[in-house]
């Protein structure tokens, strides 16, 4: 949620913004981001790192308001997604939004009535994903920004005094590193290239940032200086893309001759500018739009003139490769000269090779034409790239020779992985709006998230003896930069692909035992995939998973193509996948939730020969361990409010916290009801909340089983960031942070999941005042029960029950679109923690709505949005 009573909380009261003012209402914004940090990780046995980290950010809004002390328009913000990913000398680091402290801000103009420029900043809390563990500040860093537009664009959040740098700690509180240095910029940032002749004067070879400036120089991808200005670089790529055959996010451009099938390109081309813009289409998804503009009109800008052409595009931006800015590349940079570049003959290359480079040396050929299943003869247009596992997706300059039986130069063509022999068409040029004449001229795609398990442990049953197995794994999950889905299978989730395996064992018969994936570099169609979906689809184009959804089950699928070494045999293998499959609750998996294959599994030789030795089952613990006697686990964020499960809680209410083993002896007792919601229970395991001021106090638990415990926050709580600790009967802890808000509103809801028919009764009053009460729902079927409004002189109210909100001071409701009267919202009389929220009557404008929404709303905070059933 945003911080929306932002005014409230220092004094202010929040009013509309002037019908005048130009700022959009409440919303999310959503762009390509980048973020430059220095770690020092030495105090958990790593290095100091500088790292730029590239990925999607996405921002909350709340809607404009008034600061009466100035008559400046301000909008509460809050980063409610970001997912920045880096390949650092240690592995690939990932820095993501802490979902326990959120990164509040604002934006405010710097003029009562004049929206731009504006000043913004925000308090940002991070969880650092690194091989060594994971990571978080408990102080924040105020990043500060003048910004121009909204959403920003090309702005910079940086500190504005003197940064001091802020502690990193683990999960267990240890001081774990220091980040030294932080800035974080928003908005499109591409690199990309030109070709000839335009009339910017913009050498076709030089790699460009926006704003458009060199940042790589044609001399230090290694060409040389007579050839330099003469050179064109045609495809570009950093291989960090996610390539697979389900739904993929990709950006291109086109040339000057393309007319497009619709779409934002055929508006563009009709105008004559398609070609200095940038395009975004999903696979499978005809309907083009436009990211950035040549000259911004339609769209934020490169910007570029007119006759510009855009000829490679690349993810993520320059500085992944250029961290340092100097122009020179550190790490790879992938690319193709198109035909008659003379450093084709220099380099004894084909505009059909894909060549690499780094730290100015001269290129090689990473990847040869006929890898590709080209001839020497073609010319690649547009790439991008998986370089880990060479897969390739690719379009073809007009006259390329294997551009025969109606393929054409806007159609993509993928290697998967290289080398192929064939040429293989990924996506019609249908599919990106585009027509078979067209010509895709630059191309982009999104990086996934990859998940890193640094601490694996398993069993695999080789000839019935059971062997333990530890070791390390990578998964690359393509959900998308924000959690949306990149699948099309009904639940939203995404696809998944096992990059590394690496586990090892002793057995009794056979000696040493080794386990890794199988590689498709060296063995094609072996790749280890699959997909992480969820079971419930609670929030449309979102992975909903625990602990922020009850339901929040997941399902991860993996085939695997496995090698073994057992013994003196090396390279076993099987030919057929070994299904891994296993439900989950949260994204990386929890230490007891496990991953399982049975069934029976022949190993061979590289020449095909049996050898006798068969698996019967292999069961892997991603981040776990499979002992019995596991220790207790509270999930990060996982305090949540009990009846809307939203994150941010509040002092004297219900909260609801996940976790696992949360009691040392298993026990069935069900959690979700509204009488063990606010019972106390007898129980062995206890809370302690120690709040932002340091006192500590006990959480009265009213029910508990082995995955959640519903406990009381007391009365005395402080505002700000909260330490909970479970302990159990037997003495093992586990604590997560919570964030402890004024307000938190939440109503329960009848099946106890925060959404659906409201938990709550309804009072009918006669016109002649004769009272029928009754409930809004079946109790059997907790299906909504209609309520029947009566004739014209009757009047019907509803008594609803909820948690977070009893400290407010403005209360607002509608039902149905409806404002209806708030005449209660207060303690409940009885129960520890329980709100009570009266309203009516019900207008009878809602007579034959059927279901309609209940929104409320406490101090510019919403709760989750309940139903009421009207006659």
């Amino acid at each position: 949620m945003t911080w929306k009573g932002y005014l409230a909380a220092v004094g202010a009261v929040a009013l509309l913004m002037p019908a005048e003012a130009a700022y959009q209402p409440a919303g999310m914004d959503e762009f390509d981001s980048s973020a430059r940090v220095t770690i020092d990780l030495r105090a958990s046995g790593g290095p100091e790192l500088s790292v730029t980290a590239d990925g999607r950010t996405r921002i909350e809004r709340g809607d404009p308001q008034d600061d009466p002390g100035d008559g400046r328009a301000v909008i509460d913000t809050e980063i409610v997604s970001m997912a920045l990913r880096s390949v650092t000398p240690l592995g690939e680091i990932e820095i993501r939004e802490n979902p326990a402290r959120p990164s509040a801000g604002i934006i405010k103009q710097q003029e009562p009535g004049t929206d731009y420029p504006a000043d913004s900043f925000f308090d940002v809390f991070v969880e650092v994903h690194t091989p060594l563990g994971v990571f978080h500040n408990k102080t924040a860093i105020r990043l500060n920004s003048v910004i121009d537009a909204l959403p920003p664009f090309q702005a910079e959040y940086i500190p504005k005094e003197t940064f001091v740098g802020v502690d990193l700690f683990n999960a267990s509180g240890q001081k774990a590193g220091v980040i030294k240095h932080a800035a974080h910029f928003v908005g499109q940032k591409p690199s990309f290239s030109v070709a000839p002749a335009g009339s910017s004067g913009l050498r076709a070879a030089d790699i460009l940032d926006v704003p458009t400036a060199v940042r790589i120089p044609a001399e230090q991808l290694g060409l040389t200086a007579q050839n330099a200005p003469l050179d064109d670089v045609d495809g570009l790529s950093y291989g960090t893309a996610f390539i697979n055959d389900a739904v993929m996010d990709m950006r291109f451009s086109v040339d000057p001759a393309t007319v497009g099938a619709g779409g934002a390109v055929r508006i563009e081309a009709s105008k004559g500018e398609a070609h200095g813009d940038e395009f975004m289409a999903l696979k499978f998804n005809s309907n083009n739009t436009q990211i950035l503009d040549e000259n911004g009109d339609t769209a934020p800008p490169f910007p570029l003139v007119v006759n510009d052409d855009v000829d490679s595009l690349a993810l993520p931006p320059a500085s992944f490769v250029d961290p340092d800015g100097n122009g020179t590349p550190a790490r790879e940079v992938y690319f193709t000269l198109t035909a008659g570049s003379p450093s084709l003959g220099t380099l004894g290359a084909s505009p059909a090779d894909i060549l690499v480079t780094s730290g100015g040396a001269t290129p090689t050929k990473f990847l040869e034409y006929d890898d590709l299943g080209l001839q020497e003869t073609d010319d690649i247009d547009a790439f991008c790239m998986d370089a880990r596992t060479k897969t390739v997706v690719y379009s073809l300059a007009r006259n390329s020779t294997s551009l025969t039986g109606g393929l054409g130069p806007a159609d993509l063509f993928i290697a998967s992985p290289a080398p192929v022999s064939t040429l293989s068409v990924f996506a019609p040029a249908s599919e990106l709006g585009l027509l078979p004449e067209d010509n895709l001229n630059a191309l982009k795609c999104i990086p996934g998230e990859v998940d890193h398990y640094p601490f694996v442990k398993g069993f695999v049953v080789l000839n019935e003896e059971p062997v333990a197995l530890q070791g390390t794994a990578t998964i690359h999950v393509g959900v998308g930069p924000n959690g949306e889905a990149l699948t099309d299978s009904g639940h939203d989730g995404g696809i998944a692909e096992v990059m590394n395996v690496a586990l090892t064992g002793e057995s009794s018969e056979f000696g040493p035992v080794q386990v890794m994936r199988r590689v498709p570099e060296k063995y094609p169609h072996v790749r280890s995939g699959g997909s992480l979906s969820e079971n419930t689809n609670l929030t449309p184009e979102v992975l909903d998973l625990c602990p922020f959804t009850p339901d929040g089950i997941g399902f991860f699928d993996l085939n695997l193509f496995l090698e073994f070494i057992i013994g003196q045999w090396t390279g076993l293998h099987h030919p057929n996948p070994i299904p891994l499959f296993g439900e989950v609750t949260y994204k990386p998996p929890l230490p007891d939730e496990l991953l399982f294959t049975s069934g029976t599994t022949e190993l061979f030789l590289e020449g095909g020969s049996p050898v006798g030795v068969v698996i019967t089952d292999l069961i892997v613990a991603l981040n776990g361990d499979l002992t019995p006697d596991k220790d207790v686990a509270m999930k990060t964020g996982s305090s949540v409010n009990s009846a809307s499960y939203k994150r941010g809680v509040t002092a004297d209410s219900i909260v609801a916290g996940f976790g696992t083993n949360l009691l040392s002896e298993p026990t069935p007792a069900p959690v979700n009801t509204m009488i063990n919601a606010m019972r106390t229970a007898d129980v062995g395991t206890t809370v302690v909340i120690r709040d932002s001021e340091g006192n500590e106090s006990g959480g009265r638990v009213f029910a508990i089983n082995q995955t959640q415990v519903n406990y009381l926050f007391g009365p005395d709580v402080a505002l700000g960031p909260a330490i909970v600790t479970a302990t159990r009967e037997d003495g093992r802890t586990a604590s997560t942070s919570v964030q402890v808000n004024e307000v938190a509103p939440g109503l329960y809801t009848a099946n106890f999941s925060g959404t659906g028919v409201a938990a709550a009764f309804f009072l009918h009053v006669a016109a002649d005042g004769t009272r029928t009460p009754g409930v809004l729902y079946d109790p059997s079927t907790l299906v909504s029960t209609p309520i029947d409004l009566g004739a014209g002189g009757d009047s019907v109210f509803l008594e609803m029950f909820g948690t977070g909100f009893r400290d407010g001071s403005q209360f607002s409701v509608t039902v149905g679109g409806m404002p209806v009267t708030v005449t209660a919202a207060e303690a409940h009389s009885e129960f520890f923690g329980l709100d009570q929220l009266n309203i009516g009557p019900l207008p009878r404008g809602l007579i034959g709505r059927g279901e309609v929404d209940i929104v409320f709303t406490v101090d510019g905070i919403a709760a989750n949005t309940v139903t009421v059933n009207i006659k």
